[in-house]
């Protein structure tokens, strides 16, 4: 029967026309032309220009859901806490397709630290223009509906089968048709990812916006920035009691220290970007602690660094590419933020495998934060599954600079966008207010993109905040 099962899996993953993020990039769009104009308000029709855009959005949401195939083994999973494997759960594979849906799939994915299969909404990339908006609007509604019907099944029972519901919302899966959805951890809400396109000359905005509030910050500042703060109030605010590990702190301190530094005021602002996203990695890396390679940044450079260097301007990639211009700038950044040698690993407190520090592991001692930079500026990133040295661990790596030197494409035709992915943006979020989000967020990379105004403009903001 598991053998069965496995091969109706693989023939359904073949026949599906909509690929995943990892498989696609984000540069295409999967679906039809057609588009809801239902949501479009003026404000938006005219926040979004009329030039071709090679530029998209995409999101995942993973949900409380856990699929099994009996009662039985629900039961010996939850009590026991038996990790994913091949060997205890031959019937899955990460990022199986169970639902194909309009513009998005319902997939099968890991959470970490219960290391148990959970569900994952994973969407098209919607094309960032006023139809792909609309497209977006679509499917985040038809995704909506699903969840909540879902949660109208599970207040009559813990145990939901698969086939009395999920058939109304798009192609199952043959394979998972008798699968039972067990409402395991807060299954009315989900945690918020997503990716997109976006310029390296707009990363210091992302990076101001981001981070938490500077003490003398005016109420006026504090006011501007209130929206955004709450879109990423995981980030922003998250729990005090650990304040040294929150990202909207480390944020604050990449921005203050860096800003400070007389090589980065003489810097174009893409290089700026490209300087403060290396140095995310760099202090995420020592500051907060990492479960597994991925859970270092929390704005995952999707393409790769050495990418990303090769397209800055021409006079700063010069000046970055000499050592005695960057090792003593290098040397005086990791001082000012207390992150030791620039000898060490990039991951210089090792991975932890549990919530016990003791029992953290330094699987990635192979490159140094020197060796990386090095490498990079001789144009290769050696922080991906395909080039780290240590050939043993480099899997591990995942979706790290996996899009290689793979670009979103600016509305001129010539200037290349890398593609990031912003990863648990906000606090559980309940569906209800998931079409909420995405659409704030969509709005807010749009309006990074259009570059009208580097500091955030009235009239930009008044698009993004618009109801």
């Amino acid at each position: 029967m598991t053998m069965k099962l496995i091969s109706q899996a693989k023939l359904f993953k073949k026949k599906c026309h909509y690929n995943t993020l990892e498989s696609k990039g984000l540069a295409k769009y999967v679906g039809n032309e057609e588009g809801n104009n239902a949501d479009s308000t003026s404000v938006e029709n005219y926040f979004f220009g009329e030039a071709p855009i090679q530029r998209s959005v995409g999101f995942e949401v993973e949900v409380g859901y856990v699929p099994f195939w009996d009662q039985a083994q629900k039961l010996e999973v939850v009590n026991r806490r038996i990790p994913f494997s091949k060997t205890n759960y031959p019937m899955f594979s990460i990022h199986d397709c169970v639902l194909e849906g309009n513009g998005f799939e319902l997939q099968v994915d890991v959470s970490f630290p219960e290391n148990v299969p959970y569900l994952e909404f994973v969407t098209s990339p919607f094309e960032e223009s006023e139809k792909g908006y609309d497209r977006m609007v679509e499917t985040i509604s038809i995704i909506s509906n699903l969840m909540e019907e879902l949660d109208e099944k599970g207040k009559l029972s813990k145990m939901i089968k698969a086939k009395s519901v999920l058939p109304k919302f798009g192609k199952l899966n043959p394979a998972f048709e008798e699968i039972e959805l067990f409402s395991a951890n807060n299954p009315k809400a989900g945690y918020f990812q997503f990716t997109a396109g976006i310029s390296l000359e707009c990363l210091p905005i992302v990076y101001d916006d981001v981070a938490m509030p500077k003490p003398d910050e005016s109420e006026e500042m504090s006011q501007r920035r209130k929206k955004m703060r709450e879109l990423f109030s995981d980030w922003t605010v998250g729990n005090t009691r650990n304040l040294e590990r929150q990202p909207g702190y480390l944020f604050r301190q990449v921005v203050d220290v860096l800003n400070d530094m007389q090589l980065f005021q003489e810097l174009e602002n893409a290089s700026k970007g490209f300087l403060l996203q290396l140095f995310q990695y760099l202090v995420f890396s020592d500051k907060k602690q990492v479960t597994y390679a991925k859970s270092m940044p929390v704005i995952l450079s999707r393409t790769d660094f050495a990418a990303m260097f090769e397209h800055l301007p021409l006079e700063d990639k010069k000046r970055l590419s000499q050592e005695e211009v960057w090792l003593p700038f290098f040397d005086q950044a990791m001082e000012r933020l207390n992150l030791g040698s620039f000898q060490l690993p990039v991951f210089s407190k090792g991975v932890y495998q549990t919530d016990k520090a003791e029992e953290r592991q330094q699987i990635f001692s192979a490159l140094s934060r020197q060796s990386w930079f090095e490498h990079i500026v001789e144009g290769t990133d050696m922080l991906t599954s395909r080039n780290f040295p240590d050939e043993q661990w480099a899997h591990k790596l995942e979706s790290l600079g996996s899009l290689g030197s793979q670009m979103d494409m600016d509305d001129d035709g010539v200037s290349k966008l890398p593609v990031f992915e912003f990863r648990y943006v906000c606090e559980i979020m309940p569906y209800h207010r998931w079409l909420e989000l995405c659409k704030s967020i969509f709005l807010w990379v749009h309006a990074l993109n259009q570059k009208k105004d580097l500091k955030f403009n009235e009239a930009t903001e008044e698009m993004f905040f618009a109801k």
